[in-house]
């Protein structure tokens, strides 16, 4: 009987110790880079490149709620970044 709560014990050390030194790195997130064609302004017709970029908020959600929230961010950027997507029609005034 000793010997097996000796036994038990020692494992349960080493579980612990080994969760300790080997815990997994926590994941973390990085910007979201997106190119893609739109309008800079509304009430323009010109349609043009833009970089968007979207940025995890730390803010405290509700434990029900399953997205995160993020900060949006667009730039017009060159042409050549979008020369690989459709150019999306011009629609008609």
């Amino acid at each position: 009987m000793l010997r097996t709560v000796i036994i038990a014990l020692a494992t349960l050390g080493l579980v612990l110790t080994t969760n300790l030194l080997f815990s997994p790195a926590k994941a973390t997130t990085s910007d979201l880079e997106l190119y893609s064609w739109g309008y800079p302004n509304l009430g323009v017709n010109q349609v043009v490149c833009k970089k968007i970029v979207t940025h995890p908020k730390q803010q405290p959600m509700p434990p029900s709620s399953q997205m995160q929230p993020v900060k949006i961010h667009s730039t017009i950027v060159s042409d050549r970044y979008c020369a690989h997507l459709t150019k999306p029609a011009h629609v008609g005034a």
